[in-house]
């Protein structure tokens, strides 16, 4: 059923919500590792859930901020005790994750809204000219680069690596498929892409990609090939989550999809009160996606019923921007809507501080944000951290920010459980 709760619980700050969910007795990503976030949505798979690490819950503070040139629109990942960052400089920044101290720093000369990707010692990034490249993470050096196109600035997607291998989506172009280790082409597949571009997500040897003409599309990882394709009743700009032999992802038709990953059938679809463009987040038991209705559902994994839903309060305006899934453990959801970035665990809310634009990552006890220093004119006396927002006389800067611990109070529980 749904609930509505009116209201933010007092914390140290405004924040968008972002989600995310932990379940104790699920089965630990074996493609990743501890205290690692190393790509959009953690993994290849998308899922968006590390199971094996806990979230801040009390006593919050800000542990460093870091000041960039340019808007923060560009997801941080974490890999090896190091957040990697894009902005609008142009410049994919490596800061220590445990002070914010800045390791290095490489100009694409082209801004950069999409999440970077790590493997195997190798940091990818693809900024807006359609770049992609290959730097050294200890030290930045450029490894290799490639351009799609030199027409100009237009939309990519995150890159996605599994196996040495990296998937992009080029706006006007396709998805296509990069050689790990020298960025040769292996393969291209023309689409009508979304607006946005969604990320493609990878597992099992099939590619899933969402697509402008009202189709999620399997392709094979080896080649490019077309395995199934499942029409919606509008745009998939959800990248999908895979799981256990299900895809689960959203539509501007308003619902959210579970589709068997052999045949392309659908298994189940939830209906929501407006379109869902996020990538869910998926546990063992529970499929947590954001609608743009302005609220989070948590929904039964095997059959898509709704287990609880819960409203973000986002202004209509801001509905738009409502977010689900991206990370969580031990029964914690992190949701955005609006302006608010939120935490709950066990029924509980938290607001942090005015941000735009990206997702949130986490690793260890730390919550890492990207943020838009220009939206911080908004910070009211209660939306602050320890008394103290970010002062206008740094506007127009920009900041990485890196939340400790977060206290909240208590509040009432939504029906149902939680994973």
């Amino acid at each position: 059923m749904r609930t509505n709760r009116r209201g933010f619980l007092r914390a140290t700050g405004s924040a968008c919500l972002i989600g995310a969910v932990g379940n104790a007795d699920a089965a630990p990503d074996t493609n990743t590792t501890r205290g690692r976030w190393s790509q959009f949505c953690r993994n290849s798979r998308n899922t968006g859930y590390a199971p094996e690490v806990d979230a801040p819950t009390s006593n919050v503070g800000t542990r460093w901020e870091f000041r960039t040139e340019g808007s923060v629109e560009s997801s941080p990942v974490v890999a090896n005790g190091v957040v990697f960052v894009g902005s609008d400089d142009g410049r994919l920044d490596a800061l220590d994750a445990t002070d914010g101290s800045k390791q290095w720093s490489f100009d694409t000369g082209s801004e950069i809204h999409s999440a970077p990707a790590v493997d195997d010692g190798t940091v990818f990034v693809i900024a807006q000219d359609t770049s992609v490249y290959a730097l050294d993470a200890a030290n930045g050096a450029e490894q290799w680069s490639v351009q799609f196109s030199d027409t100009g600035t237009t939309r990519v997607s995150s890159v996605t690596v599994s196996d040495g291998v990296l998937y992009v989506g080029v706006s006007g172009s396709g998805t296509y498929a990069l050689d790990g280790t020298d960025g040769s082409r292996r393969w291209g597949r023309e689409s009508v892409q979304a607006r946005p571009l969604p990320t493609p997500t990878v597992a099992d040897g099939i590619v899933y990609v969402g697509t402008g003409d009202y189709e999620l599309r399997g392709l094979d990882a080896d080649g490019g090939d077309e395995v199934w394709s499942f029409e919606t009743g509008a745009n998939a700009e959800s990248a999908p989550a895979v799981d256990d032999g299900t895809a689960y992802f959203g539509s501007l038709d308003r619902k959210v999809y579970g589709v068997d990953t052999a045949t392309g059938t659908e298994q189940w679809s939830f209906e929501t009160d407006y379109w869902v463009t996020a990538s869910p987040a998926v546990t063992a038991s529970t499929v947590y996606a954001g609608s743009r209705d302005g609220s989070v559902y948590a929904l039964r994994r095997d059959v898509g019923t709704e287990r609880w839903s819960f409203d973000t309060d986002a202004e209509r305006r801001n509905r738009r921007r409502t977010l689900g899934a991206a990370f969580g453990t031990g029964h914690r959801v992190f949701a955005r809507g609006g302006r608010r970035l939120g935490l709950r665990r066990n029924y509980r809310r938290v607001r942090l501080r005015t941000v735009r634009g990206a997702r949130v990552r986490r690793s260890e006890s730390r919550v890492v944000v990207g943020v838009d220093g220009s939206r911080s004119r908004r910070a009211t006396r209660r939306d602050r951290i320890h008394d103290q927002a970010i002062p206008r006389r740094r506007h127009p800067a920009r900041w990485m920010i890196v939340y400790d611990s977060i206290r909240t109070d208590e509040g009432a529980a939504p029906d149902g459980p939680m994973g």
